[in-house]
């Protein structure tokens, strides 16, 4: 049985964006149940910091805007082994994929352009609400304003292209 990495996404984007936001958001996957996908965090991604009292709202993954990639069917051969692609999703201010950037540690073998170019062509259909931090200024005597502003963000996620009992699929969940 596969599974959806949304549950994964909000989680991480949770740690890595915000570890003070107290409210946590889980969405019920509705992604094709033979495709799914794992969000990965580099270790020197660089993260937003909030000062102290400043609310965001997290980005969320906006249902139906998920599409898998399409495993090349001309690359798709029985036996063959996984191919792993590696990218950064990077998001503008209204939460939709301006640029991928294929990660140096992806599959560089035969074929790894059209396995590259299937995970582009899904992520021009990828959406995330906006990341919105939020900001209050006045008190006591000044009227309280609130100024909200969304942010670009990056995110990144792996995408593994295997070959199950004769046909292709991507994933990321081990069996």
């Amino acid at each position: 049985m596969r599974r959806s990495g949304l549950p994964n996404v909000l989680l991480a984007l949770a740690a890595v964006l915000i570890s003070a936001c107290g409210t946590r958001t889980v969405l019920k996957p509705t992604a094709n149940p033979e495709t799914s996908w794992k969000l990965i965090t580099p270790p020197d991604a660089p993260h937003y910091s909030l000062q102290p009292g400043q609310p965001a709202k997290l980005p969320a993954p906006m249902i139906g805007h998920f599409a898998p990639p399409v495993h090349p069917v001309a690359l798709a051969k029985p036996g063959m082994p996984p191919v792993v692609v590696k990218a950064q999703f990077v998001f503008d201010r209204d939460g939709k994929v301006s640029e991928v950037v294929i990660l140096a540690d992806s599959f560089t073998g035969a074929g790894h352009m059209q396995f590259e170019d299937a995970v582009r062509e899904a992520a021009k259909g990828w959406a995330f609400t906006p990341l919105v931090f939020e900001e209050y200024s006045g008190g006591g005597d000044m009227p309280v304003k609130l100024k909200r502003e969304a942010k670009p963000f990056s995110l990144w996620f792996e995408f593994s292209f295997d070959m199950v009992n004769g046909g292709p699929v991507v994933e990321t969940v081990k069996r």
